[in-house]
């Protein structure tokens, strides 16, 4: 189900909550995170960062055009303000995309916990 996010400014956004992302989304919003992060390289992370609002994104009440993977410059028109918000909602997505690998502690599972 997606979320209507509110934003500042009497604004709002529509975005996709995790259960909404498809397969295919989640695979490329893995991609770009794998590019993120590194700390010489901020414009990888604001380009990806950008790229995973994109991705996310539904509609919003701004008189702009709505950002896309392929054209995500609409988003460098709205305030930085509703674009931090955005980027929250985005990691919030994003930590529970993540696949997790490590052990399970559940005793009945394939892979031992990793204390055991």
């Amino acid at each position: 189900m997606s979320t209507k996010i509110e934003l500042p400014h009497g604004r709002s956004a529509v975005m996709l909550e995790a259960d909404d992302v498809t397969s295919g989304i989640r695979k490329r919003i893995i991609k770009i995170a794998n590019g993120m992060g590194k700390p010489d390289d901020v414009d990888a992370t604001m380009n990806g960062l950008d790229l995973l609002v994109t991705y996310l994104f539904e509609s919003w009440d701004y008189d702009l055009a709505a950002p896309s993977p392929q054209d995500p410059s609409p988003l460098d028109d709205i305030p930085a303000s509703a674009m931090d918000v955005l980027y929250v909602h985005a990691n919030a997505v994003l930590s529970t995309l993540m696949p997790d690998y490590g052990p399970s502690p559940d005793p009945a599972s394939p892979t031992s916990p990793s204390g055991a």
